[in-house]
Formats: structure tokens, sequence, C-alpha cells
């Protein structure tokens, strides 16, 4: 039954018995099986030949994807090359609604060189998604929720403990060259911090999606839409996606055929916090105290954050992260629009024109705007303010377009093809 099996080639499909090079092949009841956010992890154990390693455990964090080990000199580095519905991509697939895929084939030999180049070098990830049904209608829904738990911490110093060995330290000091704070002095009356208990929180990843699809024997229609929300461990940080899918094909005759694909995505992330900061959490001193007049705690209920008193050298290096992550203002959006239509004529039995062509059109719009903090000069009369007003703006856009021709032969011989590609890219940056 696996030796039947249909396997994208590229530019054209062939059964798995017939198949010269190595493929690895995932479907859609292999995907369904596992929650997975993105298509890279759809391919995580799954994929014999496939590596693929979550590098950040942030929201919507980077995966890298590696076919064949690691060792080429391509562009893209050692990542592999994607193609979604024929249209080959390089840039990142996180933007892809893993419900609406129905395989993914992973070519693995060089030999796929010869059908997209040098960005074949590393591999290539075929991705189709669910086209429409002939005879009828079908609905789908998919929905499940997953809680994060939180992570192991490291075990510190409490505040009491903190400030004993503070006292330690002072006595055992014959030059008196480190001076303490005053409040430090009488450890039980400090207000215990746990920065750690304060910064982490509680997962919360939903995801929802509906698709419906139908058609008739000339006319087969696909629709889908896709709401994904993640909130992360870490105060402040989350990854949403919503996806909106179209598959239209049409057969006006037996010999002729058309195709089209058209995909948006709306993505939006942050993570102001950063997963290389989580360290500074088990380093910042276990008391506020001697530091905001108003409150020693992170944040008490009359919104008054806390902060490290500016006179001590010891202490006044150290910020409350907590102030930085709910009054700083980020925005990462990214937009994503993916369309691809083909032609496809077969001129006798066995011996296919097919031409193809897409636009990819994605933006990216982040900016960050940390208000000014004025509160160590108004209780300590520093002069001036203590933080700057800061904005910072980057916006990117990329457009591409792209037209490939093929002739493909697959009559008795296997199959074989002439491939022509030929495109048009641009980007555009501004910075402010």
């Amino acid at each position: 039954t696996q030796l039947e099996n249909v396997v994208v080639v590229g530019y054209g499909t062939q059964k798995r018995k017939d198949l010269t090079g190595a493929v690895s092949s995932v479907s859609a009841a292999t995907i369904a099986k596992v929650p997975v956010v993105t298509v890279e992890q759809a391919l995580q154990g799954r994929a014999s030949g496939v590596q693929v390693t979550n590098n950040d455990g942030a929201p919507g964090g980077n995966i890298s994807v590696i076919i064949r080990g690691v060792g080429s000199l391509s562009s893209n580095g050692n990542g592999p090359l994607y193609v979604v519905d024929g249209y080959p991509i390089s840039t990142s697939i996180s933007n892809i609604n893993p419900s609406d895929i129905a395989t993914i084939d992973v070519l693995k030999d060089a030999s796929a060189t010869a059908i997209y180049g040098i960005r074949a070098a590393n591999g290539v990830v075929i991705i189709t998604t669910k086209k429409g049904k002939r005879d009828g209608i079908q609905v789908s829904a998919d929905a499940y929720l997953a809680v994060q738990g939180r992570p192991r911490t490291y075990d510190v110093l409490n505040a009491k403990d903190w400030a004993t060995l503070s006292n330690e330290v002072a006595a055992a000091d014959a030059s008196q060259n480190y001076t303490e704070m005053e409040e430090w002095k009488n450890p039980s009356a400090l207000t215990n911090i746990d920065w750690q208990d304060a910064m982490y929180r509680k997962g919360l990843t939903q995801n929802y999606s509906v698709a419906l699809r139908g058609g008739s024997d000339k006319v087969q229609v696909a629709t889908s839409l896709g709401y994904f929300d993640q909130k992360g461990i870490v105060q402040g940080s989350y990854f949403k996606r919503v996806t909106l899918g179209l598959n239209l094909d049409y057969n006006p005759y037996k010999w002729l055929k058309s195709s089209t694909s058209a995909k948006y995505a709306y993505q939006n992330s942050n993570n102001p916090f950063g997963t290389g900061s989580l360290v500074q959490l088990a380093q910042l001193p276990p008391t506020m105290d001697g530091g905001n007049k108003l409150s020693p705690l992170i944040k008490d209920g009359a919104g008054n954050y806390g902060f490290y008193n500016p006179n001590s050298v010891y202490v006044a290096k150290f910020g409350n992260p907590l102030f930085g992550i709910e009054n700083n203002q980020y925005e990462n959006i990214n937009n994503n629009f993916l369309v691809n239509s083909s032609l496809e004529a077969t001129i006798y039995d066995g011996l296919k024109l097919k031409t193809n062509a897409g636009v990819n059109i994605s933006g990216y719009s982040g900016s960050f705007f940390q208000p000014e903090d004025n509160r160590l000069n108004q209780q300590y009369n520093l002069g001036g303010a203590t933080q700057n007003a800061f904005y910072n703006q980057h916006i990117n856009s990329t457009f591409e377009w792209l037209w490939e021709n093929t002739i493909a032969y697959d009559k008795n011989f296997g199959m074989h093809g002439i491939h022509f590609v030929g495109g048009v890219s641009a980007q555009k940056n501004t910075y402010n």
C-alpha cells in the first residue's frame, strides 16, 4: 500500500515504487495526531533524515530545519527550500496553518537541484494544501487548548538571608570599603521579592480552524480560516496568527485544468524580556527597600512600581523588569499574501505542459516606544529625567513575482521534465 502512494517530486507526481531519489512524506492524518503550531513542527520526528530544532522557547520562536546535515554555502544558509502549492519561497513558513496541509514531501537528494537550482542544495520541502471535494460539501472544525507550566526556577536567597550575608561581608571588611545600605542592617524588616515568581506565569495556547470544501466534477473549492493565540510563560510574551486560505480548481475539459491557491496571514508577536535575559532574574537583589519611597513592592495596588536606590553603588544598576514590560509599547506585525495560479494541458497521454505564476508579498511593521521616567529625579533630586522618552520604528516590505514553465513526460519511463524559471523580487526598508 505504501508503495502505491503518490508523491510530489517537484514538476509532477510519481508512485513511491517508481522513485529513484530519497523522499520522506508526512500526511494530514499524521499531522492531526499531535497539535502543532508550524509546518516545521509537523516535520519534527515524522520525516527520516530531517533534523528539526527549536532554537527559542518563546512564542513563535525560531525553528531550524536541516536536511542531510550542515555544510552548505548557498545563500539561504543550511535551511531547505519550501514550495507551497507549487510556489517556491525562501522566507519563513510560520504563516501556514498546519490544519490546511494535505501532504508534506521532503526531497532529500541533491538531484532536486535539477528542478530548483542552487536553492535546493539543502533539500526541498514541498507543501500541498487541502483541495476541494467532488460531489458534496465537507465542513471541518479543529480546536485545541493547551496549558504550559512554569519552568524550573533557580534556588536563590530571600531578602532576609541576602541581607544577613551582606551584614557578614560588611563585618569582615576591615578596610570598610563595603558600605551597605541602612535598610539592610535589619534583615527581618525587609520586604521580600521573588523575581522569578513575579515574571513567570502559566502559558495558554488556543488554536481554532474552520474549513469548507466542496464542488463538482469541474469546479472544486476549499476555504479555511484559522486563529492561533499563544501566551508565553514570561510576562508580556505572546504570538498571534490569523490565516485565510483559498484553493480553486477548475477542469473545463479532460485535457485542461487550472489551479489557484491564495494564502493570507497576519502575525503579531512580542517577547519584551527575551529569553537571554531570564538569567538576570536570579541576579536581581531580592528586596527594593530604600528605593521608591512610595512602595518597596514590584507593583502595589495603587499602580506604583518599586525601584532600587539610585544612590547605592551596589543596586543602582538594577531595574524593575516588570515596569518596562507593562509601560513600554511594542509592535511586531507581519502581513503575508501568497497567490499562485497554474494552467496544465495534457498534449497526449503522458506528455504535459504546465505554466505557473505567482506573487509573494510580505510586510513587517515593528516599533518600540519607551516613555519618560522621571520618578528618580522627583524623589532624589538627581536632575533631569533618568529615562528619556525613546521611539524607534522599522518598516520592511518585500515583493516577489515568479513564473515557471514545465514540460513533463511520465509515460513508461518514469518522470522526466524540462523546467524554465524566471522572476522578479524587490525589497524596501524604512528606519525611524
